[in-house]
């Protein structure tokens, strides 16, 4: 009886400790298709567009391009001034050098003025000292005749006329003498400062043929300064 009791017992702390059994749903023919057109979760949609790539993007409208032209030439139009200021700089720049090289030039002229005239000067000089030693020189030959030796002797008292007319020939020779040498040197003097002279008049000559030719260059940059420069053709 105790064995029955103990038995009953153990059966019904079993059936108390085992877990309920879920119930079997029965399949149905036709299920609702509410979760396939509401999705509740929101779950992504995996239909056949989205692998499909994105549409290209569109081109730019009229307004777009429009704005692209006058951005281009804007920048054209700076490009095209700053070539201009450029190419006013270099010739800035030329006429300074131009101006600074023709003022050398000029300085130089003045220079080799001031000694041209200090040697045309000098020749002056010379050429009237040469004048004056021709005349001596042609004064002592007439001196040195016989006829105007015995006139000279007759002025003098003598014993001796030929002895004193010889001693006058030799007086006039030693004069002629001194003046041909010194209008030896002076000739040589002279062309030496011919030379000079020569010199320095084809430097002032090559100076002055600088000053004009820097003058002219000098307007003509002026001129291409206020001439404004033609625009370019911009390419079709």
């Amino acid at each position: 009886m105790r064995q029955a009791i103990f038995i009953s017992v153990v059966l019904l702390v079993a059936s108390a400790g085992a877990p309920a059994q879920t119930p079997l749903k029965r399949p149905v023919r036709n299920p609702p298709q509410y979760p396939n057109i509401i999705d509740l979760e929101e779950r992504p949609k995996t239909d056949e567009g989205a692998g499909k790539a994105a549409p290209a993007t569109t081109p730019p409208d009229e307004k777009t391009r429009e704005a692209a032209e006058a951005r281009s030439a804007a920048m054209l139009k700076a490009i095209e001034s700053l070539a201009g200021e450029m190419r006013s700089l270099v010739r800035e720049i030329r006429a300074m050098n131009v101006r600074q090289q023709t003022q050398l030039d000029v300085t130089r002229v003045a220079g080799l003025g001031a000694r041209i005239d200090g040697l045309n000067g000098e020749l002056r000089n010379i050429r009237d000292r040469l004048a004056s030693l021709n005349v001596d020189e042609q004064n002592i030959g007439q001196l040195m005749t016989r006829e105007s030796l015995l006139t000279q002797s007759y002025n003098i008292g003598t014993l001796d006329r030929e002895k004193t007319m010889e001693q006058l020939r030799s007086q006039h020779e030693a004069k002629l003498r001194y003046v041909l040498a010194d209008k030896e040197r002076l000739q040589r003097t002279e062309g030496d400062l011919a030379a000079q002279l020569q010199f320095y008049q084809n430097l002032q000559e090559e100076a002055e043929k600088r000053i004009r030719a820097a003058e002219d260059l000098i307007r003509q940059l002026e001129e291409s300064r206020e001439v404004p420069s033609a625009e370019p053709k911009r390419p079709i």
